[in-house]
This record gives C-alpha cells, sequence and structure tokens, in this order.
C-alpha cells in the first residue's frame, strides 16, 4: 500500500496521512514469523510489514512500529482491522465458506428493478448533486416521469463521470472547450524565411527587344502555325490573300496614333521602325548637337 502510483501490484491511497511506501502484505506458510493466534501450515497464512512509514500502520489499536522504522511481519486473522493512514480495513481470511458478514443474503442484495414511483425519487436526487456541483450540465432537462429505466441508469453514468472529473481534474480543463489558435503562416516564416529582395510587378513583364521588333520586317516561316493553315486553306507563298487571290501580298503595318502623347512628339511612327535603347538614343542626341554647333 502506498500513496504514489506503481505499475506492479499496489492498493494505492491518495491521502496524506499515507507514505509513498506505507506497508506491505504478503502470504507465506510460516506461522513462526507472525505474532499472532497460530493457522494451521496447511493453510496460507498472510502478514503485514510496515515499511518505515511517517504515521504507522495500526493493526487492533496497536502500532506494529515507531515512525520511520520498519516493523516485523506480523499475522492477520479473521476480523482484524487494519488502519492505513485515515483508512480503516477489515479482514476476512475464510478456510472454507464465508462468514455471515461476507455471505449474500437476500436483504444485503441491491435491487435494480426500480418502479416508476422511485424513478422520480432518484431523478430528483439526481438533480440536487448536479446544482451542488461546480459544473451543470443538461442532461436533466431531458428527464421526466416517462423516463425508462435505461435511460435513467445512462443519466447516472455520466453525473458519477462528471463528478470524478472535477474532483480529479478540475473545473478549469473541463470548461477549456475551445483551443488556443496556432498561426501556422507564422511559424512557416520562422521556419523556412524568405530573405530574398522584393519583387515588383512590372519586373516580371518581359520587355520587347530589338531583335523580336525585327521579325515584323521578315516575313514568317514554314513552320508558322498560321503559315500552316493557310497551306491546308490552299495558299502558296506569294499569292495574295483571299478567294480569288487578290487580297494583300505584305503584312499589315501597324501604325500608332501618337497625337496625345505631348509637346515635341512625332505625328505617326510605325511600329516597324527599330527600337532605340537608351545608349542609342543618348549617342543620337550628342551627335545632332555636335551637327547643330559645327555647321
Amino acid at each position: 500500500m502506498g500513496r504514489d502510483r506503481w505499475d506492479d501490484r499496489r492498493l494505492r491511497l491518495a491521502e496524506m496521512p499515507t507514505s509513498k511506501h506505507h506497508c506491505q502484505i504478503f502470504c507465506s506458510n510460516n506461522n513462526e514469523e507472525g505474532g499472532g493466534s497460530p493457522i494451521s501450515n496447511s493453510v496460507d497464512t498472510f502478514f503485514i510489514v510496515d515499511i518505515g512509514s511517517q504515521n504507522g500502520t495500526f493493526v487492533n489499536s496497536q502500532r506494529l512500529s515507531e515512525s520511520k522504522m520498519s516493523s516485523k511481519p506480523y499475522q492477520l486473522n479473521h476480523m482484524d482491522e487494519v488502519v492505513v493512514g485515515s483508512t480503516k480495513f477489515q479482514v476476512h481470511l475464510h478456510k472454507q465458506w464465508t462468514c455471515d458478514i461476507c455471505t449474500v443474503t437476500e436483504g444485503k442484495m441491491i435491487d435494480i428493478s426500480q418502479k416508476n414511483d422511485g424513478i422520480s425519487n432518484n431523478m430528483n436526487k439526481s438533480k440536487q448533486k448536479i446544482s451542488e456541483g461546480d459544473m451543470i450540465t443538461n442532461i436533466g432537462s431531458n428527464i421526466n416521469n416517462n423516463t425508462t429505466q435505461k435511460e435513467l441508469l445512462e443519466f447516472q453514468r455520466r453525473e458519477e463521470l462528471n463528478r470524478l472529473k472535477r474532483k480529479y481534474m478540475g473545473p478549469s480543463n473541463i470548461n477549456q472547450k475551445h483551443k488556443k489558435y496556432v498561426d501556422r503562416a507564422a511559424l512557416r516564416r520562422e521556419i523556412h524565411p524568405d530573405n530574398g529582395p522584393v519583387k515588383k510587378d512590372w519586373e516580371d513583364i518581359s520587355q520587347v527587344s530589338a531583335e523580336e521588333t525585327k521579325n515584323l520586317q521578315t516575313k514568317i516561316g514554314s513552320d508558322n502555325k498560321g503559315n500552316k493553315l493557310l497551306q491546308k486553306m490552299g495558299w502558296k507563298e506569294g499569292q495574295g490573300l483571299g478567294r480569288h487571290g487578290t487580297g494583300i501580298l505584305d503584312p499589315v503595318q501597324l501604325i500608332t496614333n501618337e497625337g496625345r502623347v505631348g509637346l515635341g512628339a512625332g505625328g505617326k511612327k510605325s511600329q516597324n521602325s527599330t527600337t532605340e535603347t537608351l545608349q542609342e538614343a543618348t549617342r543620337r542626341v550628342a551627335k545632332e548637337r555636335f551637327i547643330d554647333l559645327f555647321q
């Protein structure tokens, strides 16, 4: 017996008067170790030993040893009273048949076949237990006089479960329904930080180079999809478009209207002209200024 949990066979008494390792009960056939009345050698004898408890172990109001001192094995007899901490036990050792106290008789049986009259009384008692507790449940709201025995037993089972939760877990753990929100985005940023420069939208736009602009002045190749579609419809290179071949031969010239650009801008400019780079424009302006100065 002891106060702490143990993986081995142990009777746990979760109370402060009981020591962590209070006493030990074992079975033996050696009658010389006991201090009580002898028992036949053919019957197993039980002994109790105090293993240095603080408050001691009492058998029939007799303390087995002093505080923090182990005792000698003491033989347990029928109807002995053993006190461990604040818990009292009564020893029952039966050689053959059970004694009168342990025998189950009609008067000691618990009648579980309750009638409807008894259901209402138990229902009121259960509701009183709910009001006295720390946490009020809504189970009792559905109980009425027409409650069956099965529903009542289920109600009592839930109430006993809630009582054990309030006793050992506390009300704070029961009422904690909503869990704390986990910001997974913040955790991901901590684990995989992105230290690279921020890219703007306009940086991803591919600018048209001078080589791509020059393609407007050249004819499309035979591997072009548009060229293949025209050839499937009977068109050949050098012929005009249309049913009778009287359509245009050259590509359509794309001309932009730059009349709204502002002061100093030209009128119309063909898209077929090569796009100037910044360096080329700088050289051209410098050359024009040089010519204007020395002419």
